[in-house]
Order: C-alpha cells, then sequence, then structure tokens
C-alpha cells in the first residue's frame, strides 16, 4: 500500500490480522514505535501525522507488527508532501529613507506545515545594511531602510518558509527621498576671515536619513591654482581668501550624502574693509637700539600712513624715541634715557581715512650696565672709603649716588662727596662715572651696615650697590681661624684690617717675627726657597710647617698685628700633626643617582701602607670602610650607593692604627642631588652674560680609578648601515621632518667608553618629540651607533645630544643636531 500525505497532514491506516485471535498490532514509522518528530508520528489506531518540516528523504515506512508474533508485519510506503505557500503583505510598499514598515508572513498548506519564516532584504544595487535591515520575528518583522539612498532605490524583502526552505515570499520595496535641504551663512566676509555655513536637512516625519554633507565652493572667479576662491572643510568651516576674487561672489554648496541628487547652496561675497595693520604685533626695543615696522592699508587706493609714538608724529628724540615716516614702514629709534612705564605706543595712520590707525605697544629694554668698586669695605666713623662706577651699554653713562637709599647719603648714613675736598661736598644728583669718596657718619648708625649704590639717570633700574661696614674702632680678622697641616705643610693666611685702608701687617709665629725653623715660618706666597716678608706687608701670606711637629706642643699660634698699632691683631690656631693628613679626594663630589658602587681615592701623607687591619682605614662618616693604601700617599676604598643615598656632606677621615690609633683632618666628599629641570640661556651680542645661571656639575664616578676611561663626546655623524662606518663631517648635523608621519635617521657618535648599555638622549620640548633607539657599539668603544625617529611635528631648532652611561654619568655634545 501507498500513500502520500502533506506536511502536518494526517492519514489512518488499518492492519486486518488472521490465524490468531490476538488481532492487535503495534505502529511503527521507519522502525520507530509510534514514529518521531523527523519522520512523523502515528498513535494506536493507525493515525499517522506527516512533520511540519520537510525532510529529506521524504519517503517513510509505516509498519504494523502483530502483538501475537512481532515478526510478523505489514508495511505502507508514505510519501510527504510540501505545499505550502508564503505570502507577505503588503506585498509593495514605499519606505522613506531611514522609516520603518511592517511585513508580516502568511504560511499555508494543506497539512500543518510550520508557520515560522527568516527574514531577508536585498537589493540590485546594494547588500547588506545599505539595503536596509529587518528584526528576526518568527511571522513578522520591521523593515528599515537605509539612511543613504541606492543607486538603485528598490529593495526586496523575503520570507523564507522555515517549514520548507525552498517555499517564499515576497514584497517588493521602493525607498524613497523625500526630505528637503538648505543652507544658511554669511552674506560676506572680508578676506582671509572665517565662518561656518549651516546646511539643515528636514525629513518626513518617521524617517531619518543621513545627515553628512559633502561641501563645495564655486564661482565665475574660482579658476585658476592657488585657491582664488579659499577653502571649505568637510564640517563646513569656510575661509575666505586673502583676495577678493573677480567677480567677488561664491556659492557654498552643500550635497547630501543621503541622496547624492540634493543639494543646497548659499551665496555670500568677498568684501575687502578698509582696515589698517602693523606688523610685528608686539615687539621689544633696546634702548638706543632701532626696529622696522610695516603697516599694511587694504581697501584704499591710498596706502600711505602717518606714523607716531605716543601720539607724538614722529617721535620725539628726547622722551619716547622716533619713527621715520616713510609710506609704510617705520623704523622705530628707542631714546636714549628709558620711558616711564617702559613701554611706548606706535601707531600707524591711514592718510586718506584719518579714522583707520592700528597701533603696537613696544616694550623698552636696556642693556645698560653699572659696575661699582669694591664691592665691599669697612671704615671707621669720620673716615673716607672711595667708590668707582663704571657704565656701558649706553650714551647717557651719568649715574646718581646714593646711600641706604637717600641721595648723597646724610649725617647718619654717611656723605657721598667730591673725591678729595674737605670739607664734604656732595656731588651733582647726575653726575659722570668716576671716583666719589664715601663719609662715614661721626657714629654708628643703628644697622652697621651700609648700602652705597650707583643708579644709571638713562634707566633706574640698572644700578650696583657695595656694602659698607661702619665700625667704632679697627679691627683684624684672619683667615682661616685654625688649621691642621701635617710637617712641611704649607697653610695660605689672609690678614684683614677693617675699617682702613691700610691693610699691612706683622707677621710672628708664637711672638717670632715670621717664625722660626721649630716653629714653622711665614714666607711670600710662592717663594722657593722661603721668603719672608720684610716688615709690615699686605695680601696673603703662607705659613710653612717644620719637618719636625713642634714639641712638647704640637699647636703654634700664627699672628698677624696691624702696622697702625699692636692692640689690632688676631692670631690663628696651626696644628702640625704626626699623624695621616688629606689633602684630596678623587672623586671629591658625587651625585644621589649613582646606582652602583664607585672607587675612590685618598690622597694625602703619612698614610701607612697595606690592606685593611694592616695600613690605614678611610672612615667614611666615622664608619670604617675596607681600605687598600699601595703607599703612604694613596688610599683607595670603595663607596656604595647606600653611602651617598643622601644630600650633603660626608666626611672623610683616615685613621692608622693604634694603639692608639690616630686620626686624620676631615675632608668633606660632597653630594648633590640630581638637577632634572632643564632651563634655556640666551645670551646675544647685546646681552653676552647671563646671571643666576649657575650650572652644578659633579666629578665622574671614576675619577677615583685612573685605569678607567671616562665617558666622553667629542663630535656626532650619519652611520652608513650598509658600510658600517661613522661618517663624521660638521660639527652641526641636520635633520629634516617628514611632511607627515615620522622618519628614522641613522646617526652616530664619537667619544670613549661608549657602550650599548648606554641611552641617548636629546634636550627636548616639555613634550618630548625625538627619540633615540637601537643603539650599537659594533665599531668599537669609541663609536656609537643609533637610530633617531622624527615625527612631522617635532619642533625646530638646535638640540643637544647626550648619553647617559653607568652611575648617571653624562655627556653631552651642545647644540650639535639641528631639526629642520
Amino acid at each position: 500500500m501507498a500513500a502520500t500525505v502533506p506536511l502536518g497532514g494526517t492519514q489512518t491506516f488499518h492492519a486486518t490480522v488472521s490465524g490468531s485471535s490476538d488481532t492487535g498490532v503495534t505502529w511503527k514509522v521507519n522502525g520507530v514505535t509510534g514514529g518521531a518528530s523527523a519522520t512523523g508520528t502515528i498513535d494506536a489506531s493507525g493515525v499517522y501525522t506527516a512533520p511540519p518540516i520537510i525532510h529529506s528523504p521524504a519517503v517513510v515506512t509505516v509498519t504494523a507488527a502483530s502483538h501475537a508474533d512481532p515478526i510478523r508485519d505489514g508495511n505502507a510506503r508514505v510519501t510527504v508532501i510540501s505545499d505550502v505557500t508564503v505570502v507577505v503583505q503588503p506585498a509593495t510598499a514605499s519606505v522613506e529613507l531611514g522609516a520603518v514598515q511592517n511585513f508580516a508572513a502568511v504560511v499555508t498548506g494543506s497539512g500543518s506545515p510550520l508557520p515560522t519564516v527568516t527574514w531577508a532584504v536585498t537589493g540590485t544595487s546594494c547588500t547588506g545594511a545599505a539595503c536596509g535591515t529587518v528584526t528576526s520575528g518568527a511571522t513578522s518583522t520591521v523593515y528599515t531602510a537605509p539612511g543613504i539612498l541606492p543607486a538603485s532605490p528598490t529593495a526586496t524583502v523575503t520570507a523564507t518558509s522555515d517549514a520548507d526552505s525552498s517555499k517564499t515570499g515576497l514584497a517588493a520595496v521602493v525607498i524613497t527621498s523625500h526630505f528637503t535641504l538648505s543652507v544658511s551663512g554669511p552674506a560676506s566676509l572680508n578676506p582671509a576671515a572665517t565662518a561656518q555655513f549651516v546646511a539643515t536637512l528636514m525629513p518626513l516625519p518617521g524617517s531619518n536619513p543621513n545627515t553628512q554633507m559633502t561641501w563645495t565652493i564655486g564661482g565665475v572667479g574660482c579658476a585658476g591654482s592657488g585657491n582664488p576662491c579659499g577653502m571649505i572643510t568637510s564640517a563646513g568651516v569656510f575661509t575666505a581668501p586673502a583676495a577678493a576674487p573677480q567677480p567677488n561672489s561664491i556659492t557654498v554648496t552643500a550635497t547630501s550624502v543621503a541622496d547624492p541628487s540634493k543639494s543646497a547652496s548659499a551665496l555670500t561675497s568677498v568684501v575687502t574693509q578698509p582696515a589698517v595693520v602693523v606688523t610685528p604685533t608686539n615687539a621689544s626695543v633696546a634702548l638706543e637700539q632701532t626696529r622696522q615696522f610695516t603697516a599694511v592699508v587694504s581697501g584704499l587706493a591710498n596706502t600711505s600712513v602717518l606714523w607716531s609714538v605716543n601720539g607724538i608724529s614722529g617721535g620725539d628724540p628726547a622722551t619716547v624715541g622716533t619713527i621715520s615716516n616713510a609710506a609704510s614702514n617705520g623704523l622705530y629709534a628707542a631714546p636714549v634715557n628709558m620711558v616711564a612705564g617702559r613701554m611706548v605706543t606706535v601707531t600707524a595712520k591711514s592718510v586718506s581715512n584719518m579714522t583707520l590707525s592700528a597701533s603696537v605697544a613696544v616694550q623698552l629694554t636696556s642693556n645698560i650696565s653699572v659696575r661699582v668698586t669694591p664691592l665691599t669695605a669697612s671704615r671707621t666713623t669720620g673716615t673716607v672709603q672711595t667708590f668707582t662706577a663704571a657704565v656701558t651699554g649706553t650714551s647717557n653713562p651719568n649715574i646718581s649716588w646714593t646711600v641706604n637709599g637717600v641721595p648723597n647719603g646724610n649725617a647718619i648714613f654717611g656723605q657721598i662727596c667730591v673725591t678729595g675736598i674737605s670739607p664734604c661736598v656732595p656731588p651733582s644728583l647726575s653726575v659722570a662715572p668716576g671716583s666719589v669718596d664715601y663719609l662715614a657718619p661721626a657714629s654708628v648708625p643703628s644697622s652697621p651696615i651700609v648700602s652705597v649704590q650707583a643708579t644709571s639717570v638713562a634707566d633706574p633700574t640698572q644700578f650696583a650697590s657695595a656694602s659698607l661696614t661702619i665700625l667704632s674702632r679697627l679691627a683684624l680678622s684672619l683667615s682661616p681661624s685654625s688649621a691642621t697641616i701635617p710637617p712641611t705643610g704649607t697653610q695660605t693666611f689672609l690678614a684683614t684690617v677693617m675699617g682702613t685702608a691700610d691693610q699691612n701687617v706683622i707677621w710672628d709665629v708664637n711672638g717670632f717675627i715670621n717664625g722660626a725653623v721649630n716653629l714653622g715660618v711665614i714666607c711670600l706666597p710662592g717663594s722657593s726657597p722661603c721668603q719672608a716678608p720684610a716688615g709690615a706687608i699686605s695680601g696673603p701670606m703662607e705659613y710653612r710647617a717644620p719637618s719636625i711637629p713642634p714639641a712638647p706642643v704640637n699647636t703654634v699660634m700664627v699672628r698677624a698685628t696691624s702696622e697702625l698699632g699692636a692692640s689690632i691683631s688676631q692670631a690663628a690656631a696651626v696644628t702640625v700633626g704626626s699623624g695621616p693628613f688629606i689633602f684630596l679626594l678623587l672623586p671629591a663630589s658625587v651625585s644621589t643617582s649613582v646606582t652602583q658602587p664607585f672607587p675612590m681615592r685618598v690622597e694625602g701623607v703619612q698614610f701607612l701602607a697595606g690592606g685593611s687591619g694592616v695600613g690605614s682605614t678611610v672612615m667614611l662618616a666615622g664608619i670604617p670602610k675596607s681600605t687598600n693604601c699601595p703607599n703612604t700617599t694613596e688610599c683607595d676604598v670603595t663607596v656604595n650607593p647606600q653611602d651617598v643615598a643622601s644630600a650633603g656632606m660626608v666626611a672623610v677621615t683616615m685613621q692608622n692604627p693604634g694603639p692608639p690609633p690616630v686620626g686624620s683632618n676631615a675632608v668633606n666628599l660632597v653630594v648633590v642631588a640630581p638637577d632634572t629641570t632643564e632651563d634655556i640661556i640666551s645670551l646675544t651680542a647685546g646681552n653676552p652674560v647671563a646671571t643666576g645661571k649657575d650650572i652644578v656639575v659633579v666629578e665622574p664616578p671614576t675619577a677615583g680609578d685612573p685605569s678607567v676611561v671616562a665617558l666622553t663626546l667629542q663630535r656626532i655623524g650619519l652611520f652608513d648601515v650598509v658600510g658600517n662606518a661613522c661618517q663624521v663631517g660638521p660639527n652641526v648635523v641636520a635633520v629634516t621632518r617628514p611632511i607627515t608621519g615620522t622618519m628614522t635617521f641613522s646617526l652616530c657618535l664619537v667619544g670613549t667608553n661608549l657602550s650599548a648599555a648606554n641611552a641617548v638622549d636629546f634636550s627636548q620640548p616639555l613634550v618630548p618629540d625625538v627619540s633615540a633607539a637601537n643603539l650599537n657599539v659594533s665599531l668599537g668603544s669609541i663609536i656609537l651607533g643609533f637610530t633617531m625617529t622624527v615625527p612631522a611635528n617635532a619642533q625646530p631648532g638646535l638640540r643637544s645630544v647626550f648619553v647617559i652611561g653607568v652611575n648617571s654619568q653624562k655627556a653631552v655634545l651642545t647644540g650639535s643636531l639641528e631639526v629642520k
């Protein structure tokens, strides 16, 4: 028997059993009792139900097996067929850009096929989302039209039956574009001005077209190179040309990305408004120097201007400076003397329209320098000290003198007098530079230190001061006030007699004029053999210790006595030690940034040769260190980073073994915190000297080991990668920035103790813009190759190149690299 059943349909089968009183049967589909969802099911009454989804193969076997004898059965062949139809409603639709449309699918068949469908959208000139999108509903979907109109504005929404994928339903969609577009912007612009143009897209309710625009400009006068009509950005920002086109009308057009067939335009004109522009817009000029200014008049036939300074036509040479009245160029000459407020205003006014002008504020500076000598002095009450002033950098060198801010001083602080005249005659308040006498007051003022100041008349901000101490009586100071030196050692002393110009003193040692052989002697500095001073003398003197320390006390008194009186004297205690004495530390200064142990050599006399426990021992801040002394004048020790971790002074002493141990004088190892700040020292021909720009430099940590070659840099060059060679040329190597992106240059440095473990850096702006990498020393330790990466936005100008080595050693080639 055979039967045909549609998807989800039913067919009743009957079974007849003979030869047994048990006529019951078991129903099966493809051998499975009761069937299965993929092949269909059959109940105990023999009613077969086809599956709702088409499967392959589409033919199944329905079997009735006897209860009495299951091997006895009968079969029927069933073919499952699909008469499914799919209908999409609505069958056609017009959908605006970005709008939505609901579609429903109805699946029918003579049986009960699965009613669900799978949705898709396609088009002849679009793919994917460019045709729109559909949601994945079981029997319905929401279609969303694309925001941009396809070239062929149609799409097909397809519902494919989940019961039979060969059965589909279609709906035709026409994608429409009914939005409106307008453009707004200024009707006129000045040359080189910028303005925002706005495109307004008005969509139909419920639609959502793409709002992006393509902006273009055009006009009769726009032909030619160099953007004669200006430029416009993708955001609609229009920049007018520097000169108006002819004719001066420009059409600004916005074309819709959603529908390129739609565009809108606005008309603007480039109108030149009369104006005066002065360049430079700000400037500084030193006194008696010049600066060129240029005036550009636009929008007027007559482009000539009249120049003025602080409202004075042509300026005034005695007060504000002058400016030449050329047609467009004005040469400003600063005055000799500084203007109040240190500022003038340079103005250019149109000749043909006096209401049009432009001004520039000019900062006046000064190259004037004032110097006073001596810088310090001391005088007793009622005595005279001569001061001398010198002025440079001006044709008006006149100065004024003050004492504690009082012009020419007074009886309380002391007076300024014309030299060589008694009684005191004060000089003019504006006097030529040179010498004047300061006459100390009759009594010591409440503050015994007064300030004598010479101030430039041309620029009162430029001055120089001297500090003078007023004493009630003469006094003598001796420097140093004490000393410890080894036998045959030398100590220089300086005696200063305060309160007088007479600095002559007589020297003695323990009361013996110029000393004695067993006590030590006073000698003229550098004399060999010792030449004793002849009587009273000024200036430094040397005390030279005897070869054997004085006995029974090894301390002597070195005294200086003024020739003006025996009561004016001062003595210094000098100890002539028999123990070790330190002269020098190598290195004598280090940075806290050291990260590895480094050698330190201590040089002196009367050390004991040998290793630790035998020879002398170096004490670092009172702590003994393992020491090796190759001879009696040198000892070596290793300093660890933790020994110099804090900035300050670390006392270094030497101790000879006892009993009792004998210590030496203390010499400080200077420990400095690294300064990571950067500064620029600007020098010009007019200002060749910079003050207040101290540079702190410590010795290299390798200074204690003479066998170690120091890290140095000598030259920079281009590295030949192919030939593996360093090509050294000019003192400055130039690298050129790329127009876009980055560019890499192969460079090399010539020096000593160079290593791939070094780091290479450059002087950089606040945000570093160039970098170094790929260090190599394939040519040995005297050449270091590396690559330098330079971006398009690198700051142009000269750069210094740094190499940083072990323990933060740094070598530099100043201004050796130029970024162009």
